[in-house]
């Protein structure tokens, strides 16, 4: 299994947002199965969907 990258997943086309002065990981939290990311927008769209302004929470398993 290839390990997960958070470079790679941030900057995907449909994940991306437009502004990236916003757009950058702000929290993170750790389990001992999981790792959490918290990517806040401020409020700026999506790159690849100018209506999508969610903020993004990357949910991955802890590499070992």
């Amino acid at each position: 299994m290839d390990p997960w990258s958070y470079g790679k997943i941030i900057n995907r086309d449909e994940l991306k947002y437009a502004n990236m002065k916003w757009g950058m990981g702000e929290g993170l939290c750790l389990d001992k199965d999981h790792v959490y990311i918290i990517v806040d927008n401020n409020g700026s769209a999506r790159a690849g969907n100018l209506k999508d302004k969610r903020p993004l929470l990357l949910i991955m398993k802890r590499p070992q």
